[in-house]
Protein backbone atom coordinates (compact mmCIF):
# COMPACT_ATOMS: atom_id res chain seq x y z
CA UNK A 1 0.00 0.00 0.00
CA UNK A 2 0.94 3.64 -0.74
CA UNK A 3 -0.78 5.57 1.54
CA UNK A 4 -1.33 8.09 -1.52
CA UNK A 5 -4.43 10.40 -1.61
CA UNK A 6 -4.63 12.17 -5.16
CA UNK A 7 -5.52 15.27 -4.62
CA UNK A 8 -4.96 16.52 -8.07
CA UNK A 9 -7.00 19.29 -9.98
CA UNK A 10 -8.19 18.13 -13.46
CA UNK A 11 -6.94 14.70 -13.06
CA UNK A 12 -9.92 12.26 -13.32
CA UNK A 13 -9.08 9.54 -10.47
CA UNK A 14 -10.58 6.54 -9.77
CA UNK A 15 -11.68 6.18 -6.17
CA UNK A 16 -13.86 3.59 -4.90
CA UNK A 17 -15.02 2.17 -8.51
CA UNK A 18 -16.35 5.32 -9.50
CA UNK A 19 -14.30 7.90 -11.46
CA UNK A 20 -14.25 11.77 -10.31
CA UNK A 21 -12.90 15.12 -10.86
CA UNK A 22 -12.20 17.82 -9.71
CA UNK A 23 -11.56 21.51 -11.06
CA UNK A 24 -12.04 25.41 -10.45
CA UNK A 25 -14.48 26.99 -12.45
CA UNK A 26 -15.37 30.33 -12.98
CA UNK A 27 -19.40 31.68 -13.71
CA UNK A 28 -19.20 35.08 -15.06
CA UNK A 29 -22.88 35.22 -15.49
CA UNK A 30 -25.35 34.06 -12.74
CA UNK A 31 -27.60 30.78 -14.06
CA UNK A 32 -31.23 30.78 -13.13
CA UNK A 33 -33.24 28.10 -12.50
CA UNK A 34 -36.95 27.73 -11.49
CA UNK A 35 -38.19 25.39 -9.30
CA UNK A 36 -39.24 24.27 -5.80
CA UNK A 37 -37.81 24.65 -2.41
CA UNK A 38 -38.54 23.19 1.14
CA UNK A 39 -37.13 23.06 4.00
CA UNK A 40 -35.39 19.30 5.14
CA UNK A 41 -34.09 18.17 8.70
CA UNK A 42 -30.45 18.25 9.22
CA UNK A 43 -31.34 14.43 10.85
CA UNK A 44 -32.39 13.27 7.01
CA UNK A 45 -29.15 13.28 5.82
CA UNK A 46 -28.09 10.62 4.06
CA UNK A 47 -31.70 11.74 2.24
CA UNK A 48 -34.28 9.46 4.06
CA UNK A 49 -32.26 7.50 6.52
CA UNK A 50 -33.84 8.57 9.33
CA UNK A 51 -37.30 9.31 9.47
CA UNK A 52 -38.03 7.06 6.05
CA UNK A 53 -39.45 10.22 4.57
CA UNK A 54 -37.53 11.94 1.80
CA UNK A 55 -38.22 15.33 1.48
CA UNK A 56 -36.21 16.15 -1.49
CA UNK A 57 -37.27 13.34 -3.40
CA UNK A 58 -40.96 14.41 -2.93
CA UNK A 59 -39.90 17.95 -4.53
CA UNK A 60 -38.32 16.64 -7.33
CA UNK A 61 -41.35 14.30 -7.82
CA UNK A 62 -43.60 17.67 -7.23
CA UNK A 63 -41.30 19.83 -9.69
CA UNK A 64 -41.16 16.94 -12.47
CA UNK A 65 -44.92 16.99 -12.33
CA UNK A 66 -45.21 20.73 -12.85
CA UNK A 67 -41.46 20.98 -15.46
CA UNK A 68 -43.42 20.86 -18.77
CA UNK A 69 -45.51 23.93 -17.45
CA UNK A 70 -42.36 26.16 -17.28
CA UNK A 71 -41.58 28.91 -19.74
CA UNK A 72 -38.18 29.37 -21.46
CA UNK A 73 -36.09 25.81 -20.30
CA UNK A 74 -33.38 26.31 -21.81
CA UNK A 75 -32.99 23.25 -24.02
CA UNK A 76 -30.18 21.98 -22.21
CA UNK A 77 -31.75 20.22 -20.02
CA UNK A 78 -29.51 20.63 -16.81
CA UNK A 79 -31.93 20.28 -13.39
CA UNK A 80 -29.80 21.33 -10.43
CA UNK A 81 -30.71 20.73 -6.61
CA UNK A 82 -29.17 23.03 -4.15
CA UNK A 83 -28.70 23.31 -0.80
CA UNK A 84 -28.05 26.27 1.88
CA UNK A 85 -28.12 26.85 5.47
CA UNK A 86 -28.89 30.57 5.31
CA UNK A 87 -32.66 31.34 6.72
CA UNK A 88 -33.38 28.33 7.67
CA UNK A 89 -35.66 27.38 10.92
CA UNK A 90 -33.15 25.71 13.39
CA UNK A 91 -32.01 21.82 12.54
CA UNK A 92 -33.19 22.28 9.36
CA UNK A 93 -31.53 23.09 5.75
CA UNK A 94 -33.29 24.75 2.55
CA UNK A 95 -33.53 22.24 -1.13
CA UNK A 96 -34.02 24.05 -4.08
CA UNK A 97 -34.81 21.72 -6.99
CA UNK A 98 -35.12 23.67 -10.48
CA UNK A 99 -34.24 23.35 -13.94
CA UNK A 100 -32.55 25.70 -15.59
CA UNK A 101 -34.25 28.55 -17.69
CA UNK A 102 -33.78 32.16 -19.13
CA UNK A 103 -32.59 35.13 -17.33
CA UNK A 104 -35.25 37.03 -15.61
CA UNK A 105 -37.51 34.70 -16.27
CA UNK A 106 -40.37 34.83 -13.56
CA UNK A 107 -41.74 32.33 -10.95
CA UNK A 108 -45.55 31.85 -10.51
CA UNK A 109 -48.03 29.61 -7.96
CA UNK A 110 -45.91 27.32 -6.18
CA UNK A 111 -42.71 28.10 -8.06
CA UNK A 112 -39.50 29.98 -7.40
CA UNK A 113 -36.76 31.68 -8.63
CA UNK A 114 -32.66 30.86 -7.24
CA UNK A 115 -29.66 31.73 -9.16
CA UNK A 116 -26.12 30.30 -8.89
CA UNK A 117 -24.27 33.59 -8.43
CA UNK A 118 -21.33 34.09 -10.78
CA UNK A 119 -17.99 33.25 -8.69
CA UNK A 120 -15.27 31.28 -8.22
CA UNK A 121 -16.01 27.38 -7.77
CA UNK A 122 -14.98 24.14 -7.07
CA UNK A 123 -16.76 21.28 -8.66
CA UNK A 124 -16.58 17.89 -8.15
CA UNK A 125 -17.74 15.82 -11.70
CA UNK A 126 -18.67 12.51 -11.58
CA UNK A 127 -20.83 9.54 -13.23
CA UNK A 128 -22.48 6.27 -12.97
CA UNK A 129 -24.18 3.72 -14.75
CA UNK A 130 -27.69 4.82 -14.10
CA UNK A 131 -29.64 7.55 -12.26
CA UNK A 132 -30.16 5.69 -9.46
CA UNK A 133 -26.76 4.81 -8.39
CA UNK A 134 -25.82 8.31 -9.28
CA UNK A 135 -28.04 9.65 -7.36
CA UNK A 136 -27.11 7.65 -3.76
CA UNK A 137 -23.92 5.48 -4.05
CA UNK A 138 -22.12 7.75 -6.05
CA UNK A 139 -23.53 11.05 -5.04
CA UNK A 140 -22.16 9.60 -1.30
CA UNK A 141 -18.62 8.53 -2.75
CA UNK A 142 -18.43 11.40 -4.29
CA UNK A 143 -19.23 13.91 -1.66
CA UNK A 144 -17.11 12.19 0.98
CA UNK A 145 -14.25 12.60 -1.45
CA UNK A 146 -14.82 16.20 -2.21
CA UNK A 147 -15.47 17.43 1.60
CA UNK A 148 -13.14 15.11 3.88
CA UNK A 149 -9.98 14.65 1.35
CA UNK A 150 -10.18 17.11 -1.50
CA UNK A 151 -11.02 20.44 0.47
CA UNK A 152 -9.31 19.52 3.36
CA UNK A 153 -6.02 18.87 1.68
CA UNK A 154 -6.21 21.95 -0.22
CA UNK A 155 -6.92 23.68 3.51
CA UNK A 156 -10.48 25.03 2.05
CA UNK A 157 -13.62 24.91 3.34
CA UNK A 158 -17.39 25.89 1.56
CA UNK A 159 -19.74 28.52 2.12
CA UNK A 160 -23.00 26.95 3.77
CA UNK A 161 -23.91 26.55 0.40
CA UNK A 162 -23.91 23.49 -2.61
CA UNK A 163 -25.25 22.59 -5.68
CA UNK A 164 -25.95 19.09 -7.73
CA UNK A 165 -25.95 19.61 -11.55
CA UNK A 166 -27.91 17.23 -13.53
CA UNK A 167 -27.43 16.80 -16.91
CA UNK A 168 -29.43 14.56 -19.66
CA UNK A 169 -28.72 10.98 -18.98
CA UNK A 170 -27.12 9.08 -22.04
CA UNK A 171 -27.91 4.92 -23.05
CA UNK A 172 -24.01 4.50 -21.29
CA UNK A 173 -23.93 6.58 -18.14
CA UNK A 174 -25.38 9.55 -16.19
CA UNK A 175 -23.50 12.38 -15.35
CA UNK A 176 -23.86 14.97 -12.08
CA UNK A 177 -21.51 17.76 -10.62
CA UNK A 178 -21.33 19.01 -7.06
CA UNK A 179 -20.60 23.24 -7.16
CA UNK A 180 -19.51 24.57 -4.06
CA UNK A 181 -17.83 28.07 -3.46
CA UNK A 182 -14.43 27.45 -1.40
CA UNK A 183 -13.40 29.79 1.43
CA UNK A 184 -9.96 29.36 2.92
CA UNK A 185 -9.35 27.23 6.06
CA UNK A 186 -7.88 30.45 7.77
CA UNK A 187 -10.60 32.63 6.75
CA UNK A 188 -13.08 30.53 8.28
CA UNK A 189 -11.21 30.32 11.37
CA UNK A 190 -11.14 33.84 11.42
CA UNK A 191 -14.81 34.92 11.91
Amino acid sequence: MLNYTMIDEDVPLITDNIVLEITRKKLDVAETYVGLSGQVPISQTPVGETTGIDVPGQLWDSFHSMKSGIPNLLPDGIELGASTMGNTVDEMFTYFVGAAVEPKTPASGVLTTWELPAGEYVVCCFEAENFTELTTSALDKAMKYLFGTWLKNHKLATQPFSAEKYYKATPDATYMEIWVIPIPIEDVECQ
